[in-house]
C-alpha cells in the first residue's frame, strides 16, 4: 500500500563542505523561478562560510507524514539516508535508485508529494525498506493510504502513527 507524504528539506550546518552535499538552488527563467536540488560535485576554492553565504546551507531530506489536520503531525517516517529506491510503477516490476530528476519532479511539479510504500507488520504499517533504503513514486500510482482510508478508521491510524502494540488491528 502507498501513503501519501513530503519530501521535505531540511538545512543543516556542517563544519566543513565534502563533495556529494546536496544543496537547494533558485533557478530563474525569464519571468519564472523554480528551486532545485544540486549535488555538490567538486570542492568549491572559497571558504564554508562564503560558499554557505553564497549558496546557503546544505540540505538532507527526510520523507514525513502530514496527516489530515487532526494530529500530532508531522511523522518523520524515512531519513536521509533511507531515501530511496524509485518505483516506475506496474510498468516495471524493479526498483532503482532514486535520482535528483525524480527528487527534482517531486519538489517542482508535485510540491514534495510522494507516494511511501508501506507494509503490513505486527498489525500496523511501516514504510517497507528493502536493502536500507524506502521504496517511493509519484503521487500517481494506485493504491493509495489517503486521509479518507484512515478518517474511516481512526484506531487504525492512531495505531500507524503512534505505533502501539496492544491494540488489535
Amino acid at each position: 500500500m502507498w501513503l501519501k507524504c513530503k519530501l521535505t528539506p531540511v538545512h543543516y550546518r556542517p563544519e566543513e563542505l565534502e563533495k556529494g552535499m546536496m544543496f537547494i538552488r533558485n533557478v530563474f527563467f525569464g519571468n519564472f523561478s523554480y528551486n532545485e536540488l544540486y549535488v555538490l560535485g567538486r570542492m568549491p576554492s572559497v571558504s564554508v562560510e562564503r560558499y554557505v553565504e553564497e549558496h546557503g546551507f546544505p540540505v538532507q531530506l527526510s520523507i514525513v507524514y502530514e496527516g489530515n489536520g487532526n494530529d500530532e503531525l508531522p511523522v518523520t517516517l524515512i531519513s536521509h539516508e533511507q531515501i530511496g529506491w524509485w518505483d516506475e510503477g506496474e510498468d516495471s516490476d524493479e526498483y532503482y535508485d532514486v535520482t535528483l530528476k525524480e527528487l527534482n519532479i517531486i519538489l517542482q511539479d508535485y510540491e514534495g508529494e510522494l507516494n511511501l510504500l508501506m507494509e503490513e507488520q505486527e498489525e500496523s504499517f511501516v514504510p517497507e525498506i528493502f536493502e536500507g533504503k524506502c521504496i517511493i513514486s509519484f503521487t500517481e500510482n494506485e493504491f493509495i493510504i489517503d486521509d479518507e482510508t484512515y478518517n474511516e478508521n481512526e484506531e487504525n491510524f492512531e495505531k500507524f502513527i503512534n505505533q502501539e502494540e496492544n491494540e488489535q488491528w
